[in-house]
């Protein structure tokens, strides 16, 4: 009876598991989905619609930029974070002990014209942008003086001095960066608002920013890479629960 009732708990769960994450893969396909069946409309057009629009375009700076951390490059969005690699018996795994990000509002440009993006909200979906510095390893120079700046991470250049011998010590860390720059290609997909922003010549009175659509996601790269991503969580959701089905069919089959 307790086999019975432990084998009836497992298919339970299993069944759960697998709905849950067939239910989560579906709500990333469906916004994989939104996005594909729409086509890109021009910046010019843009004035004259209200609601969704999905546009793409080359990045350009309103009134102001960003540095990143780590590259110092110029951007208009970055996310950053540090990761250090941290050792559980046999297994490695990497540890994020610090990150945090910056927006600014940035033009986006075709060839039909300028409008305004308000990142502000936005899920983002950018290329990492990695630099990795072995344990006990001097980092570049301008990671070292952001470290100094900033008093919650402490420097990776450790060692022991066993007199004969100095050995280096410290985790090996990854410096992340996720950005936005000047000139990239974009797609942005979300609501957009009549709003006069400039009165400069091919400038388009239109914003696209946070409102009440159920998606506002940014992407550097066309609709295809903004799908592709799009869809990645949905297909490895779909994978996940055929191997917790497979897992079932083996709980339930007959010996």
């Amino acid at each position: 009876m307790a086999l019975l009732s432990a084998a009836t708990a497992l298919i339970a769960v299993l069944v759960l598991v697998s709905l849950l994450l067939l239910g989560d893969a579906g709500r990333h396909g469906a916004r994989a989905y939104r996005v594909y069946r729409n086509d890109p409309i021009d910046v010019a057009s843009a004035a004259n619609v209200s609601g969704i629009v999905e546009i793409e375009g080359s990045v350009g700076i309103h009134e102001s930029s960003l540095r990143a951390p780590f590259s110092g490059t110029k951007c208009v969005v970055c996310e950053y974070e540090v990761q250090e690699l941290r050792s559980s018996g046999k297994n490695n795994h990497w540890e994020t002990i610090h990150s945090g990000s910056g927006r600014v509002p940035f033009v986006l440009d075709d060839d039909t014209g300028a409008l305004l993006v308000d990142p502000d909200g936005a899920a983002l979906a950018l290329d990492d942008h990695t630099t990795r510095v072995d344990g006990g390893k001097a980092p570049p120079e301008r990671i070292r003086r952001w470290i100094e700046d900033t008093p919650d991470v402490g420097s990776e250049e450790k060692s022991w001095d066993l007199r004969v011998i100095e050995i280096a010590t410290g985790d090996d860390r990854k410096y992340i960066e996720r950005r936005l720059d000047p000139g990239d290609p974009v797609h942005v997909y979300g609501g957009v608002e009549y709003e006069p922003w400039s009165n400069a010549a091919g400038t388009v009175n239109a914003v696209v920013r946070d409102g009440e659509t159920a998606l506002f996601r940014i992407t550097d790269g066309d609709e295809g890479e903004a799908v592709r991503r799009l869809a990645m969580p949905a297909l490895w959701r779909i994978a996940g629960a055929a191997v917790v089905l497979a897992v079932l069919w083996v709980v339930v089959s007959p010996v």
